[in-house]
């Protein structure tokens, strides 16, 4: 299975802000109209939801969107493998990846010296940071303590509140999009009604940032071949937790598939089969039927496939915008027509 070469589906402004897409349509949707340029994001979930991939998906589309943009891959954890980000589509040639940061220090001063460079530009290229994990960062003062003296996680959650303070409007201003990657763990501390899951760092980040996005891990996709069974993909799902540029508590789900990514059109034609919208792709209203479509486009010609895909794409952000006024206010709070 290859992913078709289409054009990064939606790079729109809305009421001032500008987005690139997620490599989900039905995510962009959600989100009012993908991933906010200039802005703080952050995907969080547990262990293989799909955050690192989702972060490259956003890094190759924002690489479609501005050809002449600038990515920055901060990688914390030593896990990034360059062959599936080009898998993915991502171009690892043309972004910067920093593979040595370790500490909340080192990135500060990595902000330090490329707002210095980018402030003195009379004009901004966008760019895109990627810091997949902050998790795994800590501090000199941390490094320079023996295993014994225990941790200082009080001390990071410090740094990180004073790195978003210092940097959030500067980063703005100068065109940078970041984009943060959190694991989440056990809420010990939860009781049976509290939240079960916190993130580590503090809390400072969730304040910080226009738009969260929190994955969860729903089933596995398996595939049986000559009576061998395997587990091919997940399905994942996706819940706005908080969202500035668009509505928040949306959720959405898509399949994870591996080698391949996020499977954006069996995602868009499951919604509208789901939605009674089948017939606007011109399918029944079952997932059989939406099965056998996909087939039948990973079938076609590449240039039909294109046009198949664009279409359910078309479809699917039609259908899901129409759910959404239905939704909306019957009336404005102010106003003549209150």
């Amino acid at each position: 299975m290859a992913k078709s070469k289409l054009p990064s589906p939606s790079v729109r402004d809305t009421d001032g802000v500008e987005f690139f897409s997620s490599g989900c349509t039905l995510l962009d949707a959600a989100l009012g109209g993908g991933w906010a340029v200039g802005k703080v994001s952050n995907i969080l979930g547990e262990s293989a939801s799909g955050k690192s991939l989702l972060g490259i998906e956003a890094a190759a589309n924002f690489m479609m969107s501005y050809p002449n943009g600038h990515i920055v891959h901060i990688d914390t954890e030593a896990a990034f493998d360059p062959d599936y980000a080009e898998t993915l589509g991502l171009n690892t040639e043309a972004i910067d990846l920093y593979e040595d940061f370790a500490t909340v220090e080192q990135v500060a001063s990595m902000f330090d010296s490329m707002l210095e460079e980018r402030e003195d530009e009379e004009k901004h290229e966008p760019c895109l940071i990627i810091l997949d994990s902050i998790d795994a960062l800590t501090t000199n003062a941390e490094v320079a303590r023996s295993m014994e003296d225990g941790t200082f996680g009080v001390e990071k959650a410090k740094l990180l509140s004073q790195l978003f303070r210092r940097y959030i409007r500067r980063l703005n201003s100068c065109g940078i999009t970041l984009m943060i990657m959190s694991q989440v763990r056990a809420n010990l501390n939860a009781g049976p009604f509290g939240k079960q899951t916190i993130t580590s760092g503090g809390k400072a980040l969730k304040f910080y940032v226009s738009q969260q996005v929190e994955l969860q891990h729903m089933k596995q996709i398996k595939k049986t071949v000559s009576s061998n069974e395997r587990v091919v993909g997940v399905m994942s799902k996706a819940t706005i937790v908080k969202n500035r540029c668009g509505p928040a508590h949306r959720k959405i789900e898509f399949p994870i598939m591996f080698g391949y990514g996020v499977h954006d059109e069996a995602a868009s034609l499951q919604f509208l089969v789901k939605s009674g919208r089948g017939a606007d792709v011109g399918i029944k209203d079952t997932l059989a039927a939406a099965t056998n479509f996909m087939k039948q486009i990973e079938a076609s010609d590449p240039k039909d496939r294109v046009a198949h895909i664009a279409n359910i794409r078309k479809a699917a952000i039609k259908s899901y915008k129409e759910i959404e006024q239905s939704f909306a206010p019957a009336r404005a709070k102010y106003g003549e027509n209150s």
